[in-house]
């Protein structure tokens, strides 16, 4: 029966992909200089970082390491090692430390500036297998994200996030009213930004640029922010379309998800109003899929 589930919610993700990789938001036409894009990847060193403050992650050791990328970690931290990490003790700062950590994560142009090509990594996550081979993959133009497979829209993550103690509920209320009477699409399309790839040029320092700008303002969601960014930028990321939490690249170890807090008042009209009305999503297979569960 277990495994039965998991072909079920495997085929209702793929499912969700094909809806949302449709989305405004990922409407990436590819680099007019594809081929060069590529080739010069794959001759420049990449940077492979992460950064965090006291104990909200911990530094995980690639199984994999990639030849010509240099692995880095900012943290707060001066008693951590690492073999294959660099480790890079953060500036002075005034910022909580999540902005802390996360000023980090928007500013590879700042931080790493020797550097033509970087790929963010969250500390929740370890390096399976080798990252150069799925940036060659999946990449099309100056930046790669990963789709989200739950949801395509602020609103849905804004209640969703309601549970989730780190973030408050008022400042996120404003910002994705803001967004929305400003003209932002529903639907627009949301990424999972804990694996972003980014060439280092104008165009994305000026979309990181007003996406701090808004991490500074408001919450420091990045599911809500993000979008909103890019659309105000006319940007748009190539994307992958995998399991986010776990693929054949990373994974997530046991015990670093990030939990959601269910202590929080149910306080959005739309929530209660899926409380008292719930809609059942009932799944139809086709023959395809029938075959992959009777195969089980």
């Amino acid at each position: 029966m277990i495994f039965i589930l998991k072909k079920y919610n495997e085929i209702l993700r793929i499912r969700r992909f094909e809806k949302f990789k449709n989305c405004d938001l990922f409407n990436c036409d590819c680099c007019k200089d594809y081929d060069d894009l590529i080739s010069d990847i794959s001759n420049s060193k990449i940077a492979v970082y992460t950064a965090f403050t006291g104990d909200y992650d911990t530094l995980k050791d690639p199984d994999f390491i990639d030849e010509n990328c240099d692995y880095i970690c900012f943290c707060d931290n001066p008693n951590i090692r690492s073999s294959v990490w660099r480790i890079i003790l953060m500036e002075d700062s005034i910022l909580d430390n999540n902005r802390k950590a996360k000023q980090y994560k928007v500013f590879p142009h700042k931080y790493l500036s020797e550097y033509k090509y970087s790929l963010w990594v969250d500390g929740t996550f370890r390096i399976k297998f080798s990252v150069r081979e799925y940036i060659r993959r999946y990449v099309k133009n100056s930046m790669l994200i990963v789709i989200h497979s739950e949801r395509n829209d602020i609103l849905d993550e804004f209640e969703v996030s309601l549970f989730q103690k780190r973030y408050p509920r008022v400042i996120m209320e404003e910002q994705v009213n803001k967004y929305l009477d400003e003209g932002f699409p529903r639907n627009y399309g949301l990424g999972a930004m804990g694996f972003i790839f980014r060439q280092h040029i104008e165009e994305i320092s000026q979309v990181m640029d007003d996406w701090w700008d808004e991490i500074i303002k408001y919450s420091y969601q990045d599911q809500l922010s993000f979008p909103y960014v890019c659309w105000k930028n006319d940007f748009h990321p190539s994307v992958s379309l995998i399991n986010y939490e776990g693929n054949n690249y990373w994974d997530k170890p046991p015990g670093n998800r990030h939990q959601k807090e269910f202590k929080t008042p149910f306080n959005s009209y739309r929530l209660l109003d899926k409380m008292e009305n719930p809609v059942v999503e009932t799944l139809i297979l086709n023959k395809e899929e029938l075959n992959l569960i009777k195969m089980i």
